[in-house]
């Protein structure tokens, strides 16, 4: 079983299909972090500074046609590594630590491609994950996010309709088995979104 966050900062994360608004989001609580003098770290999944990260992107472009089980573990490796080198020791410091996305990206995604939860979870769990103190799932359907990002967007395998829609599906469904995460109806006005994203956030300032 994975285990809560043990370290002074507080571990924020934002998830959701691609065009959900994560990075909008993460932008519009950086305003609120910095006016309630919280210090943070801002980052992200896949990676952009590890060798396992842009091999990541190359991938989504469409440049290597891995095995799904090779996939996920590549994509594991990267998350791990992220945690064990940028979210942990901020963490640590007492820094807010908020990410656009993290394993529970590895759980959705990679359960639609066939790969078991359990067989996830159990690396999870030996890896020493920690789950973040809350994740922000912003909930958006396929067609919406689609037309946000545009035709003018890179395209990347996981971006069609039918499968962003099973992934939304799994994600819901991790909603309700993780009670760390909070469902955000992300169709809305990006300052409406904000404002509810905002009260959950204060709940953990409070604690």
């Amino acid at each position: 079983m994975l285990q809560r966050n043990p370290y002074r900062g507080k571990y924020i994360v934002f998830e959701g299909i691609d065009g959900s608004g994560k990075d909008t989001q993460i932008s519009l609580l950086e305003a609120n972090l910095l006016r309630e003098k919280i210090p943070y770290f801002r980052t992200s999944e896949p990676t952009t500074y590890l060798p396992t990260g842009l091999l990541i992107k190359a991938l989504l472009r469409g440049k290597y046609n891995f095995d799904p089980r090779s996939t996920v573990l590549l994509f594991l490796a990267d998350s791990h590594e992220h945690l064990r080198s940028r979210v942990i020791p901020n963490l640590r410091e007492g820094r807010w630590v908020v990410s656009s996305r993290s394993f529970i990206s590895t759980l959705a995604y990679h359960s639609v491609l066939g790969i078991e939860k359990e067989f996830l979870e159990n690396i999870l769990d030996r890896l020493d994950f920690i789950l973040p103190d809350v994740v922000i799932l912003l909930d958006v359907d396929a067609r919406t996010a689609l037309a946000r990002k545009g035709k003018e967007s890179v395209k990347q395998i996981y971006e069609e309709a039918e499968f962003l829609e099973n992934v939304r599906r799994a994600y819901l469904e991790l909603a309700r088995e993780y009670d760390v995460v909070k469902l955000v109806d992300g169709k809305k006005n990006p300052f409406s979104v904000h404002e509810e994203v905002w009260e959950i956030i204060r709940d953990i300032l409070r604690r």
